[in-house]
């Protein structure tokens, strides 16, 4: 699917990250932790490319670069420390500049992950699964990062026609929703032991890239309700973003609300999320952890603050809000640890101001089945209404309203060595592994997944490295 170029470079990237130039034969602290490297494809959907294929596939060219930088600050300039323990504040300052800010720049932002699993992701899954298949590109480019020649997806592109309320509503608002799921499965792989620092730098981007989509909000205006998407007025204002559209999608056109003084959900409720997404305890820890361990004390490891409620066991609440195309979705984790297992009770409620959303379930990572197997789980269940506006483009009608049905989500993941080398030490060997993700769901919105029903599958290969 690939061209042979792309392939070449990431290979290449790979191999350099992994080549005994860049290993470490230095203080435990200097010694990167083992995280599992995964690259996929969908058998069933191969050429969707989605959120949750993204969050195993498209950071992997940036992993090697910025584990190969911070390998190398580490060997030939000793983390900042300049010899000393810490290396004071000088040090620090150095590991804030070249070994953070630096970073983003360099790699994160060059994923532009806003588009190529936001908007491009959004547009993809439409034009496949309910249009007319030929609207948007099959370039394997529009998911490689900006330096390694990728392209996101031309505003024509990106808004396929034939696209009811429901799927505006997402295609608006899923940049941030793909975030917060890269997000969530980064900080649960730090909430399993200590972690590299690189790897919480990731986490921290993800959170703080989603808080920068602040720059969406704008002005809601009722002039602008018969301006249709090809308004020049509207396209260049500020009443044209992401949340203005996300909002007349929800009030407007779902709903069929027609005044703005009248709509339910409003820009206050955007703001008000960003602000509870911003206390989220997971966040908190990771900074207090990143900031301790690596910026502080020159480490290449951290260890996230929880709750020891009983010996062996931690504890961590956290927070996730999402933009579903029904209105804002709350979601409440309760992280569980014990022994390298992480496992989440999550419950959830929508703002119900025009239909009542309300649910819970849990996921679990990393239970070990033997010495070389490692699987998952999770289950959703959700009281949610029916997205009937996917390509309808008419607003639901009262009695529409009042139904709702039983979403549900359930599937597991499994991690099977094939290969092991090195270890010893106290160092974890390396392992070549099999990787499987699948399950079944029917048409729902659930964060980072497909909207459609049946079977979803991946497989591929992943590096324990």
């Amino acid at each position: 699917m690939a061209d042979r170029r792309s392939l070449r470079t990431w290979g290449l990237l790979l191999a350099l990250a992994a080549s005994p130039a860049t290993s470490l034969a230095a203080r435990p602290e200097d010694r990167y932790l083992r995280e599992d490297w995964i690259a996929t494809v969908e058998p069933n959907r191969l050429d969707y490319w989605g959120t949750q294929w993204s969050v195993n596939n498209i950071e992997l060219p940036v992993r090697a670069l910025q584990r190969t930088k911070h390998e190398l600050e580490t060997r030939f300039a000793d983390n900042w420390r300049f010899g000393r323990e810490t290396g004071g504040a000088g040090g620090a300052a150095l590991r804030l500049l070249v070994g953070t800010f630096l970073d983003f720049g360099m790699f994160m932002g060059t994923l532009n992950l806003h588009h190529t699993t936001g908007h491009d992701a959004a547009a993809r899954e439409f034009d496949r699964a309910y249009g007319d298949g030929r609207s948007v590109s099959r370039r394997f480019k529009q998911v490689l990062p900006r330096m390694f020649g990728g392209r996101e997806l031309r505003s024509w592109e990106r808004q396929p026609q034939g696209r009811g309320a429901d799927a505006n509503a997402r295609a608006m608002t899923q940049p941030m929703e793909s975030e917060n799921v890269f997000a969530y499965a980064e900080g649960k792989d730090l909430l399993a032991g200590e972690a590299n620092a690189t790897a919480v730098l990731r986490f921290l981007y993800s959170r703080g890239r989603l808080l920068m989509d602040v720059s969406e909000l704008g002005d809601l205006d009722q002039g602008v309700l018969a301006c249709t998407a090809g308004c020049q007025a509207f396209s260049e204002s500020r009443l044209s973003t992401d949340f203005t559209n996300y909002l007349y999608a929800v009030n407007k056109e779902r709903y069929g609300v027609m005044q703005v003084a009248d709509f339910r959900l409003k820009m206050g409720d955007v703001k008000k999320g960003f602000i509870l997404q911003a206390f989220d305890p997971l966040m908190l820890s990771a900074l207090v952890a990143y900031g301790r361990d690596y910026i502080v004390g020159g480490k290449n490891r951290a260890s996230l603050p929880v709750f020891r409620p009983a010996e062996g066991w931690g504890y961590l609440p956290g927070l996730r809000v999402f933009f579903s195309p029904f209105g804002l979705d709350y979601f409440q984790d309760n992280y569980v640890l014990h022994d390298g297992v992480v496992a989440n009770l999550w419950w959830t409620r929508g703002d119900n101001r025009y239909e009542r959303r309300f649910g819970g379930g849990f996921d679990v990572e990393n239970l070990r089945l033997g010495d070389r197997v490692r699987v998952g789980a999770w289950l959703g269940l959700v009281r949610q209404p029916y997205l009937s506006r996917i390509t309808d483009r008419s607003p639901l009608s009262p009695a529409e309203t009042r139904r709702g049905h039983l979403a549900y989500n359930v599937g597991g993941s499994l991690k099977a060595d094939l290969l092991r080398l090195g270890g010893g030490d106290g160092r974890e060997a390396m392992s070549l592994f099999l990787y499987n993700r699948g399950g079944t769901k029917n048409e729902s919105w659930f964060p980072g997944d497909y909207f459609g029903d049946g079977l979803y599958l991946q497989t591929g290969l992943g590096l324990r490295f």
